[in-house]
């Protein structure tokens, strides 16, 4: 099964989704939980907002997926890609 934004070549039509959805597709998960895992591979504990029991679900699925170091970094290199600063002023940067 090919990830939404893939094109039929392997090719994706968009780089960043189609990204978190191959790591999503390796860990039989969904694109939701990678960035989580990412989080928790990071170190931290992040506050997840849910409305309801499948968030809940989809949360400690999260718990399950291990990141590669590659994995991380390609990652965080996408996200560095995108210049979008989300840092706020109460939080630490992240190393």
């Amino acid at each position: 099964m090919r990830p939404a934004g893939c094109l039929k070549d392997g090719r994706c039509g968009n780089q960043n989704q189609c990204k978190g959805e191959h790591h999503a597709d390796k860990y039989g998960t969904g694109p939701a939980q990678i960035p989580v895992a990412w989080a928790i591979a990071k170190g931290t504990l992040p506050i997840i907002g849910v409305t309801g029991e499948s968030q809940v679900l989809d949360a400690v699925r999260a718990c399950d997926v291990t990141l590669t170091e590659e994995e991380i970094a390609g990652l965080e290199a996408t996200a560095d890609s995108l210049g979008l600063n989300v840092i706020r002023f109460w939080e630490k940067e992240m190393k």
